[in-house]
């Protein structure tokens, strides 16, 4: 039975009819477009018309974009091979998760099983290959070079074209001295090289506590690396225990990893970068260009500072190993308070810190906020030997293999133009036979010879 307690109480007559005059000025409240008149009407309240006068549409702003016809998204595939290799990658991968999109893929390569499984637990985006065959029954090679080389080129050929497959810039990382790392990191630059990909080769020089026998295999897989490569980067482990000999072993491991992750992602940033004035991708494959078969390292650093920091110049910026560099990619992430003279200050320091003909391309971007950031890249030709067991560098820029005789290769042009600036002097003091410091020489016509001065150059010692 329906109680008349719930029932709600009735509005009063004067209640119901503003509600009603209410709801009629609501609704008469419509827009309508008087297109004669181009006005628009909001209706009628208290009998009061409202006009309004539109405001005018401004038009439609249009930005024409130019797109090349040849454009296309350029790929680079970063390669971890052996154990080291595959270390690095992952730790990479742990440290820049986001890196990894379809441009740029990251891929783990061994022929020891048990390694690969391990690092599948991580479950980072890294694509993982075994390099399966009867040499290495998915156990390793054993720091054995020639077996990792026929596991590879006899039973993962196939594989490595199938990776280096729409591959712009191929990077590989590994560690030398032992097997899968040494013979992978060379076969795949030289396949790839010989597929005109742009290469780079990150490379870990083993300590000298392990024993000639490593340098041995390591220089030998340094020198291919040297002559394939477009540039490769070099971590030398004797430098880094003695220069961060204040941090753990995984602490070291851990800033040889930090270390290829950020040029890694320098390069990335140059690529993929639409904002940063004065270069481009033409810049970054004009730098890695290989020329006349020299050959190449290079070398990245990262600045920080602020715009109050002045005093930075007076701080070395970069260390001995740039001072043979002869070619750089600078950019500046510039906040707008940088001061100019700070900046005309940073720039004279990073000249005088490399070679003093050194050819520099600098590019900049503007970023909010107070801090700014420097990222170097330089490159230099190469000077590795091996001599006494040890990998040093020389200064005349020798290159040998352990079963070799040093030969000499004139990588530095400046003695190369001093070599060609003494056979013109010589060649003109033999047009010159009536000088008397020349009237004794033991030559029946009185010249000199000058045409085996740079012969020279190439003989074995």
């Amino acid at each position: 039975m329906f109680d008349q307690r719930d029932k709600k109480p009735e509005k009063s007559l004067e209640e119901m009819q503003e509600e009603l005059i209410k709801l009629q000025k609501e609704m008469q409240a419509v827009l309508m477009k008087d297109r004669a008149a181009n006005q628009i009407r909001l209706g009628y309240f208290d009998d009061q018309e409202f006009l309004i006068e539109p405001q005018a549409q401004p038009e439609e702003e249009r930005i024409e974009y130019f797109v090349s016809k040849y454009k296309k998204n350029y790929k680079i595939k970063v390669i971890g091979i052996g154990g080291a290799g595959n270390n690095i990658v992952e730790d990479i991968l742990r440290q820049y998760p986001d890196l990894v999109s379809e441009n740029l893929m990251f891929y783990q390569l061994n022929t020891d099983s048990k390694h690969l499984n391990l690092l599948a637990r991580n479950r980072s985006k890294a694509i993982r290959y075994l390099i399966d065959s009867p040499y290495t029954d998915g156990h390793g090679a054993g720091g054995d070079v020639q077996k990792a080389r026929l596991a590879i080129s006899q039973y993962f050929d196939k594989e490595v074209d199938e990776i280096l497959n729409e591959c712009d810039i191929c990077i590989v990382i590994a560690g030398l001295g032992k097997g899968t790392g040494s013979a992978g990191s060379t076969y795949i630059i030289n396949k790839a090289a010989t597929k005109k990909i742009i290469t780079l080769a990150y490379v870990v020089i083993p300590p000298n506590t392990e024993g000639s026998l490593s340098y041995e295999k390591a220089t030998d897989a340094l020198y291919d690396l040297l002559k394939d490569a477009n540039a490769i980067s070099q971590l030398r482990m004797d430098d880094i225990n003695k220069n961060l000999n204040y941090l753990s072993v995984v602490e070291r491991n851990q800033e040889i990893s930090n270390n290829i992750g950020l040029s890694i992602k320098t390069i990335v940033n140059l690529i993929n970068e639409q904002t940063i004035y004065n270069l481009d991708y033409a810049d970054l494959i004009t730098f890695f260009q290989k020329k006349d078969q020299l050959a190449y390292e290079f070398l990245v650093k990262e600045i920080k500072l602020s715009s109050s920091q002045e005093n930075l110049v007076a701080q070395k910026l970069l260390s001995d190993d740039w001072l043979d560099v002869n070619q750089l990619i600078v950019i500046y992430q510039l906040s707008k308070q940088l001061p100019g003279k700070l900046y005309d200050e940073l720039n004279a320091k990073i000249k005088a810190s490399v070679n003093r003909n050194a050819h520099i391309v600098f590019g900049s971007k503007y970023v909010d906020g107070d801090d700014n950031i420097i990222t170097i890249l330089g490159k230099k030709t190469s000077s590795l030997i091996h001599a006494n067991n040890t990998l040093v560098y020389d200064p005349y820029n020798l290159i040998s293999r352990p079963d070799q005789k040093i030969k000499n290769v004139m990588t530095d042009h400046y003695l190369w133009n001093q070599a060609k600036l003494l056979e013109q002097k010589l060649a003109a003091i033999n047009q010159d036979q009536t000088q008397n410091t020349f009237k004794n020489t033991n030559r029946a016509d009185g010249k000199i010879e000058t045409s085996s001065i740079l012969n020279l150059l190439d003989q074995d010692e």
